[in-house]
Formats: C-alpha cells, structure tokens, sequence
C-alpha cells in the first residue's frame, strides 16, 4: 500500500480554527495557526507570551519535497505508469520540418548520460533549460548533472528572473557564468560557459527587442573558424515579426560572415503548427532559406491546460551529420519545459579522396547472369504477401547476382582522370596521345614541317576539347533547369 507524503504531512499538522489563537504556534509562511501535535486543546483566553523566533510549519516545509501535491491515488498511477504510453502521445504531435535533417530522441536520465558519454571526448555539448527562476531551481540543475554524470560545455538557462544586485549563488564549480537580466520580474537569459573553454562575450549581436533577452560568445577554433553560441527568451508578449526580421537578419549575418552557429533558447513560438499557422509557416521558411536547421522536432513542453508544444529550438546551420552527433529531450522536470541538448563537434572532418568505383564488365555475360537469376528468384518465399517486401527481397537479390557476375573494382589513375573530366571522350583522348606523339617527334628533330604539323595539331586538339566542353555542360544545365536541387551537381 503507497501513501503519498501530501496524506502523511497533512495527517500530523492539523490548523486550529480559531482565530488568533495564543496556544499554537504561528506559521510565519502560510499565516495559520497550527496545533501542537501533544495538545490539541485551544483556548483563546489562555494567556502566554508569543515567541519572537519565526515557525514554519511542516506542510510549507515539506512543500519543497518531490510529489509532495500527490494523492494517494495519483502517487499509486504514477507507480505503476509506463512511460512508453505518455512518449507515444507526445510523439504523436511531432512536426515534419522541411528543413529538419536530424531526428530528436526523447530520453531517460540515464540515457542522456550515455549519449554523451558515448561521444569522444574531443565533442562539445549544449543543454538548454527553461528554469523559471534560476535562483528557486538551481539546485534541480545541481541534480540533473549529478545523475546523468555529465560534464557539458554550455548550459543555456532562460526565465532567469534574475536581477542585476542579485545576491543568490547561482554558480556552478567548473564553469564561468554570465546573464541578461530582465527589468520585469520574468525574463532574462543566462549561460554557463566550461572554464576549460576561451570565449569572448559578443554583445553586438544581441537582438534588439522589447520584451526579447539574449546573449551570445564567440569561440576560435583550432581550425581558425569562429563558433558563435548563445540562448535567446523572447517574452510572450512580444511582437512576433520584428522578431522574425531580427533574427533571420542575425543568422543571415553570421552566414555571410562564414560563422558556425549554436542558438538555444525558449522562443514562444509553436512551430508544430507548421501547417496551421501562416506566421510560423513563413518563419520556419524565412530560417530554412538562410541554412538554418531545426535540431528539436517534437514537443518540449507539457501542460495539462492544453496540448503538447515544441517552444524550446535549438539552430545551427552545422549540416554534417558526422559533426551533429546526437540530439534529444531529457525527461526531466525542472519546469513545465524540458530540457534539450545536443552533442557536436567543431573539427571539419578530413575529405579523403577516394577512388571512382564501377562495375567491371569484362567478363559479363548476360545469358548466363539472366539463367542464375531465374534460378534464385524460384527460391523466393512465395508466401509472403506484402508487396513492399517482396519489392524489397528481389532488388537485394538482383544486386548481389550482379555484383557476382559484375563486381565493382577500383578506377585506375587513368579512368579517374577521365571522371573528374567527362567532357574529353574517346575520341579526344585518342588525339591527345597524337598530339603528346608528335611533340616527342618535334623535340628530336629540327625539321620546321613537323613542327609545323605538331602546332596545327595541338590547336585543335585544345579547339576540341572547350568545345566539347561547353556542350557538356550546356547539356548538364539543361537537363536540370527545372530542378534547382541538382543545379548544383551540375
């Protein structure tokens, strides 16, 4: 039988009903009258002197204890809640971003150590926490990074509602802190930067917004590429497109500047209502066409009062999969928002130059590849009777009997030449060996005629091949004018 600690504590403080009672003692937090728990007789006419130390009663007390506001009844579900039930309907109001190349995983405690264990250690990490108040709930950030064993780089926190006198301690031994305070009592933005790490704060490029917070540094990494990061709390009252129009201007600047970027925060904007809205349609748009990515696609905040949200983003307009190594939201609450991270790296990785492959047809031939693939195709599970996996099982097959029959091998240096050069056929590579004839030819003689002869060849030759190679790529350009994704390529 579980008993939540809400039954236990309101079982021994019990409130005296008359008012201003001089037996019991007087809770200096919630103003009651509570009784003593060895004497439950009140008289008002009792006389006794009032105590000038302060009292606190055990439900104040204890109010700060974990599921303290529990039932019974709610402490018993909770027990025995599945929590694959509660990610499934959360999930269930994931978006579908075209700009979206990194899937978001939702993660235990546990989990979240692991993935960032599992990257080496040469790999940065970003955490961000929508705190409501940094100085009431610090202490959850204490024991979010005491039960993961995590060591990040940065940690974001935004609804500081820190003041610029503030008196808290708010420090994190490791790391160095710094904060945009808020002149109304919500709002404002913090970040704790590893102390291992050189920074320089960048306060010219904070929005400036009514009602917006921010605050970025700037990194120098070892390949000599600056890294910008920061987190950003727009209030929500704030006016949504001049925010728009600040922010797209900011990413477009540290693109053109050729800046990588990290941007957290709590952005009050919906972005699961993709579809729904045309304001964060057009956002969401406006960000895709300056290279920012979406790292964050399912919900980060979770209310009673109304439906899954996706409110806290995560930006970078880092594209290499090899440099985002991992993306997620911890199952943890330190507010009705939770907290999101993400693992990467700032080293480029080295491009190694590799060798053109293609399948060697020497030795194909297809009467005999058309018999042994009739013969594995009989042997196919004929009961299956799923379209999709019977598709699926005959391109496998048909695959593996031709790289049989037509293995894959290597380019030698001489066909890789040709590939990174398409536009020189045969033909054309047959007159550059008559032209590198003739110039032996003409080295080891004096007779003006071949010399002659070899200058009126070599003209051609190089006539030859631009034209040649204009008509490759005019034909390239041509075959995809209409799609602006392959333009590229070409």
């Amino acid at each position: 039988m579980y008993f939540s600690i809400y039954s236990i504590i309101m079982a021994l403080s019990k409130t005296c009903d008359m008012p201003n009672c001089l037996h019991c003692a007087h809770c200096s937090s919630c103003h009651k009258y509570i009784q003593s728990p060895n004497d439950s007789s009140c008289y008002s006419n009792q006389q006794q002197p009032k105590t000038s130390a302060s009292f606190t009663c055990s439900v104040c007390v204890s109010s700060t204890i974990a599921f303290f506001n529990l039932t019974n009844t709610e402490l018993y579900n909770l027990l025995l809640f599945d929590n694959s039930d509660l990610l499934n309907f959360i999930e269930s109001f994931s978006c579908d971003l075209s700009a979206q190349n990194f899937q978001t995983k939702y993660s235990t405690l546990n989990e979240t150590g692991e993935m960032n264990h599992a990257s080496k250690q040469k790999n940065l990490s970003y955490f961000h926490f929508n705190v409501r108040s940094l100085g009431k709930n610090k202490h959850k950030l204490d024991d979010f990074f005491l039960m993961t064993e995590v060591n990040p780089t940065f940690i974001a926190t935004s609804e500081t509602k820190l003041k610029s006198n503030y008196i808290l301690n708010v420090d994190i031994p490791g790391f160095n802190f710094i904060h945009n305070t808020s002149k109304t009592n919500s709002g404002g933005v913090g970040l704790y930067i590893n102390s291992n790490l050189t920074y320089q704060p960048r306060n010219d490029l904070n929005l400036k917004i009514v009602g917006c917070k921010s605050m970025f540094i700037g990194i120098l990494t070892s390949s000599g590429k600056p890294f910008i990061t920061g987190v950003i709390y727009p209030h929500p009252t704030y006016a949504f497109q001049p925010f728009q129009d600040e922010f797209v201007k900011l990413v477009t600047h540290l693109q053109n500047n050729n800046y990588d970027y990290l941007i957290g925060g709590d952005y009050n904007i919906n972005v699961i209502k993709y579809q729904e809205n045309s304001n964060v349609s057009n956002y969401v748009d406006c960000l895709a066409s300056c290279g920012c990515i979406f790292l964050i696609n399912k919900p980060t905040r979770i209310s009673k009062n109304s439906k899954p949200s996706l409110l806290d983003h995560i930006y970078t307009n880092i594209c290499d999969e090899k440099r985002i190594i991992n993306s997620g939201i911890t199952i943890f609450g330190i507010s009705d928002h939770l907290p999101i991270f993400v693992n990467f790296n700032l080293h480029h990785p080295t491009h190694q130059n590799s060798k053109p492959k293609f399948r060697c047809m020497k030795h194909f031939d297809p009467t005999i590849f058309v018999a042994d693939l009739s013969l594995k195709l009989n042997n196919l599970n004929p009961e299956v009777n799923d379209a999709n996996t019977l598709s699926d099982e005959y391109v496998k097959l048909f695959n593996d009997t031709l790289d049989t029959h037509a293995p894959y091998r290597y380019a030698s240096r001489k066909e890789q030449r040709s590939f990174d050069k398409p536009w020189l056929t045969k033909s054309i590579l047959t007159s550059i060996a008559k032209k590198n004839t003739l110039y032996r030819k003409q080295l080891t003689t004096n007779n003006p005629n071949i010399i002659r002869k070899y200058k009126t060849y070599r003209n051609k030759v190089t006539h030859l091949k631009e034209i040649s190679k204009q008509n490759y790529f005019k034909q390239a350009f041509q075959k995809c004018h209409h799609d602006m994704k392959n333009m590229e390529g070409c």
